[in-house]
């Protein structure tokens, strides 16, 4: 019988996981469309993932994983095991998705859900705040678990930002609607939610943009909200500011290694791959 060329190729051969190109460093952002949005909506907004980007420019790799309208229940049942997979072999059912990240060294991981979850029951992305705390539980857990495989010494830094302060007479203009589906003091209260998650845990840190963004000053929100729900060019640029912050005051040698002009440095922080063009032109 003549074998056909497809024949030859087993579903289920080893596929190498060596990268084609060289990985640097990575920051994951696992969160909804807050996340999503984060490199700049149809080229005109400012992104707190974009500006996170420049900051480690030449020294990580961004990985935005942002999925707009999701909340905790489907990143448990959906994201985490393709995104952060939980395996003991190389040979995987995962080997062709794109999805699941490459083996690297991962510096620091952000999850940022909330603002879905929040919606007040009834709504079809409402988590009650119960489970939204015990799905942030096994959302850290699942994260950690799957980074020892490639990081067995290391607790990698989780940090969980607070969904920000919802503006609901703003949304219902924005979406043309009679009722918002969400609150603001409902919101506070998954925000106080996370932040009580966060002490339960080792070297996981808390963004609380929901009080730094003046949540409990309606009047306040306008500056940072796009349309009372997504963040504008402000509130993007807080979101960095606030991350970045939490990170020099925690952990200060996850920071870009600043050093005279701040591009290039010899102590403390991420510094840039390979050495700079006047320094290669020195040693000639």
């Amino acid at each position: 019988m003549t074998t056909s060329p497809s024949s030859s190729f087993s579903t289920t051969s080893t596929i190498s996981t060596a990268p084609a190109v060289r990985i640097r460093p990575s920051i994951v952002l696992l969160g909804d469309s807050i996340t999503e949005y984060a490199f700049g909506v149809e080229g005109a907004l400012l992104g707190w993932a974009t500006l996170l980007a420049a900051a480690y420019t030449r020294r990580a790799d961004v990985l935005n994983r942002g999925f707009s309208g999701y909340n905790t229940d489907m990143c448990v049942n959906l994201l985490l095991p393709n995104i952060f997979p939980k395996m003991t072999s190389t040979s995987s059912s995962i080997a062709g998705d794109t999805t699941a990240l490459p083996p690297s060294n991962v510096l620091f991981v952000t999850i940022f859900f909330g603002a879905n979850d929040a919606a007040v029951p009834g709504e079809s992305q409402h988590v009650p705040v119960e489970r939204y705390q015990d799905n942030l539980r096994t959302t850290i857990r699942h994260i950690r678990e799957s980074l020892q495989r490639s990081q067995p010494n290391t607790v990698v830094p989780i940090l969980l930002i607070t969904p920000p302060p919802f503006d609901g007479p703003a949304w219902m203009k924005h979406q043309q609607i009679e009722e918002a589906g969400r609150d603001n003091d409902v919101t506070r209260q998954y925000g106080l939610a996370a932040k009580a998650v966060v002490d339960e845990f080792e070297q996981v840190f808390c963004v609380d943009i929901w009080s730094s963004m003046k949540g409990d000053s309606p009047q306040e929100l306008g500056a940072y909200l796009s349309d009372g729900l997504h963040l504008n060019n402000l509130g993007n640029q807080h979101v960095f500011s606030e991350v970045m912050s939490v990170l020099r005051e925690n952990c200060p040698h996850l920071c870009p290694m600043q050093d005279g002009d701040g591009r290039y440095g010899k102590d403390g922080g991420i510094p840039m791959e390979e050495q700079l063009w006047a320094r290669l032109l020195e040693q000639k």
